[in-house]
């Protein structure tokens, strides 16, 4: 219902709560599209599954060990931009831990923490 600009270039909105609810499910939706497109996507054919928790503070891939290591993978830039997104509009500090998890053994490829500060 109102928006402006503050002095630090941030943009403050007013929404009423249910316009941010329906804004945030939109959201959600759109984070799980973007995991779908990576799952079954022609450039990420090692993308088995993509979990996450309830915030998407922690995700975990579920890959193909083989295809992953021989791939040039930018699917943690495209799962950061999803949930930076979410939890910035969700009121929240952007906050990742990124796992990639042989399919096969469960084992941890790799892991990253990203936090703002």
């Amino acid at each position: 219902s109102d928006a402006k600009v503050m002095e630090d270039g941030s943009l403050w909105i007013k929404m009423s709560r249910s316009k941010h609810k329906e804004m945030m499910e939109e959201m959600s939706d759109s984070i799980k599209e973007s995991f779908n497109e990576l799952i079954e996507g022609e450039d990420t054919p090692y993308i088995k599954d993509i979990r996450t928790n309830n915030g998407y503070k922690e995700v975990e891939v579920y890959v193909d060990r083989a295809g992953y290591e021989n791939a040039f993978d930018f699917s943690g830039f495209t799962i950061l931009l999803s949930v930076g997104f979410y939890q910035t509009f969700q009121g929240e500090e952007v906050e990742l831990h990124l796992k990639y998890v042989d399919a096969d053994t469960d084992e941890i490829i790799e892991e990253s923490f990203l936090q703002e500060e």
